[in-house]
């Protein structure tokens, strides 16, 4: 398995653990000049549910490649983190 392919899969894990909802994995392989190639949004019920899938996600990619973010943005009111 690919770097890329694991990480997504680590991500999607790391949602799953705590119970992220609404999982959706865009595949932007197949588009020129995008920034990314994989996009993955889910939904949590409440701020204290976004920032502990944060973390869970933080963790199980770390955990599993060594990774880490080159950023983290919206923690403060964990309405949404990108």
């Amino acid at each position: 398995m690919n770097q890329t392919k694991l990480l997504v899969k680590k991500i999607t894990e790391g949602i799953q653990e705590k119970k992220g909802q609404k999982i959706v994995v865009a595949d932007l392989t197949e588009i020129d000049d995008t920034i990314c190639n994989y996009f993955i949004i889910c939904q949590g019920k409440s701020p204290s549910q976004v920032s502990v899938i944060t973390d869970s996600v933080w963790d199980t990619v770390h955990e599993a490649t060594g990774e880490k973010p080159s950023a983290i943005d919206g923690v403060r009111n964990a309405q949404w983190v990108a």
